[in-house]
């Protein structure tokens, strides 16, 4: 009887110190993980029978962030974690446009890497990868992890690479009309060369 309580408490020590292990090695990786990573918690949980559009618009305005890492805080201009937590989304974010959460919400609470932009002072955009997936206990909203990556620096570097790319066609083409005209032509040549630096610079 001595023998086999004292077997089972080895296994129970044996299964706690590995979901310790794991605890530690999972909050290591969010710790130390360059992506932002964060827990959102509804200060009141949601009902689900609200319709697309107000579940969208209280996710937003009833989440708390109650779970970050350094680099989640970081994005967002804190020093440190503990500045971030407790307080609520939609006084960080700046949202206008809904349709992420719609998404969201008609995905079944779950997205994965899927592209959004947050639109911040002076018109000025970070664009993201974020992969979240929401909880739901007893038919109700109570939290979301979600994981995210900034993309803002490939997509400036898409757009201007699009500006040269538009950039070097316009010289081409503008480069034709002169080579390509004759000298009795050449006011319409100009006026048409000018016609195309219009509509580039539209």
């Amino acid at each position: 009887m001595e023998d086999s309580l004292i077997h089972g408490n080895v296994e129970i020590m044996l299964i706690h110190g590995d979901i310790s292990d794991r605890i530690q090695r999972l909050d290591s990786f969010i710790t130390l993980s360059s992506d932002p990573i964060w827990c959102y918690e509804l200060d009141v949980p949601m009902t689900l029978t609200l319709s697309v559009e107000e579940q969208a618009k209280y996710l937003f305005e009833h989440s708390i962030i109650k779970e970050c890492n350094v680099a989640t805080a970081k994005m967002y201009g804190f020093d440190s974690v503990n500045q971030m937590i407790d307080k609520y989304v939609k006084d960080l974010i700046p949202l206008t446009d809904f349709s992420p959460l719609i998404r969201f919400v008609e995905s079944g609470y779950e997205l994965i890497n899927e592209e959004y932009i947050e639109v911040l002072e002076f018109n000025k955009k970070r664009h993201f990868i974020l992969t979240v997936k929401g909880q739901i206990e007893d038919n109700k909203f109570i939290r979301s992890w979600g994981q995210q990556k900034d993309i803002t620096l490939i997509r400036e570097s898409e757009e201007k690479l699009n500006e040269l790319l538009t950039h070097s066609r316009i010289i081409g083409e503008i480069s034709k009309l002169f080579v390509c005209s004759r000298p009795e032509e050449i006011d319409k040549t100009v006026i048409s060369a000018f016609s195309k630096i219009g509509d580039f610079l539209n």
